[in-house]
């Protein structure tokens, strides 16, 4: 039984090296990763400060090992990475019979560019990369809520930031080949 799945094992492994499927989210042995630069985006928003909340997650994405690499626009990165966040959007989800809200749902809408430093060329994002939600739990006290309202939008800029780097990744692969 044990040869029988090490067999199937290294069947697999050697089918998959063959066709040309790698792990990825690390540059090839021996390639240098992209650099790009990340601009604070534009807050087109009432939502005060949520330019900084996205820009310091879209930071934190970036800082980690991988295929893409954030550097100053001193260094003269290969891309630029800028956008605008254009709403932020707040919308009762559950109502109690008396008519008051329970939960909230709030939506972020960005609009995130990659642009190649060499030509100029912008990259158009996937539709998923710029808009996200998280419902938050309302309440009497209006600290607790702003709260609960912060930390729904603390979520909502970590996963947008997450589908921006992966949509970054996937666009500067594209481009390169």
């Amino acid at each position: 039984m044990y040869m029988r799945t090490l067999f199937f094992g290294l069947l697999v492994l050697g089918l998959s090296v063959s066709c040309g499927y790698r792990l990825s989210g690390l540059p090839r042995p021996g390639e240098a990763p992209k650099t790009i630069a990340v601009s604070t985006f534009e807050n087109s928003s009432f939502e005060p400060g949520i330019e900084l909340m996205l820009g310091s997650a879209v930071r934190r994405q970036f800082s980690r090992p991988g295929v893409v690499e954030e550097v100053n626009q001193s260094v003269s990165p290969e891309y630029l990475l800028s956008g605008r966040v254009l709403g932020v959007r707040t919308a009762s989800r559950t109502l109690t019979q008396k008519i008051q809200a329970i939960e909230f749902t709030v939506t972020v809408t960005i609009v995130p560019v990659l642009t190649r430093d060499s030509d100029g060329k912008t990259f158009k994002f996937d539709r998923l990369a710029r808009s996200a939600s998280e419902v938050y739990l309302a309440s009497f006290d209006l600290e607790v809520s702003r709260k609960n309202r912060e930390e729904a939008l603390r979520q909502i800029t970590a996963v947008l930031a997450s589908r921006i780097y992966d949509e970054v990744v996937f666009l500067t692969a594209e481009a390169e080949s």
